[in-house]
């Protein structure tokens, strides 16, 4: 049996606690699982499999007689030198990829995965956000939202570290929300608000919120990111007034919303990570178990 190992950025935090506010944390187990189901062994010293999820780069990481690097986020910060480090490059963005392979370096597109299915609940919710504040205090979705808050009659409800004293109490619901329920939260939304860092916006890496709200039948509406519509006709918006007109226009008409949903969930049906692991796995086995 062929052992793996998923490599985070949060693993270096000792704090376990801390490790599952972050985003890669969530993205390692589920991949962790669904390469367990493929007959892998999640093992960590000198693994026959290494998967790094790059956000961030490592300082360190185990030997392994086959390295694979997954870009999912914060392109910026991918470097020659590193990519030099690995036997196969997998990218969460088309055009990312396109770009790598223009350069003369193989990459392989790899779309964000989601766990997430649609789940039977009534629509109790209008319009959720689930995110934190940046570390420079401004984050241009919720201050867009801020200034319509009297041109939008909704229930909004936003969780999140770094909110308190700069959104209305009655839309702050909480400063962290458990992955493990996020599902139920979604499909329990009609709207997700989504929004993007510049150089994933710039560079075609979808936020995988857009992905889980589609695959658990919500809305999302999100500022512009290149290779939006692989996932669908998604409402975008790129000022307040825009958002403001996409949340009353997609509250308002149910049969709309369901429909761009519909397309979407159809679209990102094969973004599993089932998918992901079989991918890599494929790579794996090619490159090294038959040579």
């Amino acid at each position: 049996m062929e052992s793996v190992h998923i490599a985070a950025y949060s693993d270096l935090d000792r704090d376990e606690s801390r490790r599952r506010l972050w985003g890669d944390f969530w993205v390692q187990r589920y991949l962790q699982e669904a390469f367990s189901a493929a007959g892998f062994r999640i093992g960590h010293e000198s693994p026959d499999l290494l998967v790094h999820l790059f956000g961030t780069p490592m300082p360190e990481l185990p030997k392994a007689r086959f390295r694979a690097l997954w870009v999912h986020s914060h392109p910026d910060r991918l470097a020659r030198e590193i990519i030099g480090q690995y036997e196969a490059l997998f990218s969460a963005s088309r055009l990312f990829a396109e770009r790598l392979r223009h350069d003369g370096i193989m990459a392989a597109y790899l779309p964000p995965p989601t766990h997430m299915t649609l789940l039977n609940m009534p629509k109790s919710r209008d319009v959720v956000f689930v995110g934190n504040n940046r570390r420079n205090g401004r984050r241009k979705l919720i201050d867009d939202l801020l200034s319509i808050r009297g041109k939008i009659d909704c229930r909004v409800e936003i969780w999140g570290n770094g909110w308190d004293g700069i959104v209305p109490p009655e839309w702050l619901r909480g400063r962290y929300f458990p992955n493990e329920e996020l599902n139920a939260l979604y499909s329990s939304a009609r709207i997700v608000l989504n929004d993007h860092h510049d150089d994933m916006a710039r560079d075609g890496f979808l936020n995988p919120r857009i992905v889980d709200a589609i695959a658990a039948g919500a809305l999302p509406i999100t500022d512009p990111v290149a290779g939006l519509e692989e996932a669908g006709n998604i409402p975008v918006y790129r000022n307040a007034e825009e958002l403001a007109d996409l949340i009353g226009r997609y509250l308002s008409n149910g049969n709309a919303a369901r429909a761009i949903i519909e397309q979407a969930r159809s679209n990102i049906a094969g973004w599993t990570y089932e998918g992901a692991a079989e991918l890599i796995s494929q790579f794996f086995q090619s490159r090294v178990v038959y040579n």
